[in-house]
């Protein structure tokens, strides 16, 4: 009917203006992109006399103790502890063995969750 006609166009219009801004979006996006790696700023270069630079080379392993531990969340995400620099050791210690018993039963249980998956993936094939 023209009545469903009009509405068509009316949707067909809009759809256009939601598209031709979008698309104005992006363009002002890529504008302003580095163009070149001459474009891309660099990190300014460590202070030669700083006591806090750690020196590593590819492959190495760093300890990161001083940030505090990882925490396993139970949706398997991590964050770290925010406070930690503000704990006294007595507490960072506490933290330490109840975080690590935690990590291990919440590992223990993403494990399980993750093979589970699998095998009913496995099956549906």
């Amino acid at each position: 009917s023209a009545a469903d006609m009009t509405f068509s166009s009316k949707c067909f219009r809009s759809s256009l203006l939601v598209l031709a801004s979008s698309t104005s979006k992006e363009d002002e996006r890529m504008e302003s992109a580095p163009k070149t790696k001459k474009d891309v700023k660099a990190l300014p270069p460590p202070d030669p006399n700083s006591k806090d630079a750690i020196p590593i080379q590819l492959g190495d392993t760093v300890q990161m103790d001083d940030m505090g531990p990882i925490i396993i969340n139970a949706d398997g995400s991590m964050r770290r502890i925010a406070n930690w620099d503000k704990m006294t050791e007595s507490e960072q210690a506490v933290a330490w063995r109840r975080i690590s018993k935690r990590n291990e039963e919440r590992r223990k249980i993403l494990k399980d969750q993750m093979q589970e998956n699998e095998e009913e993936e496995g099956g549906k094939r």
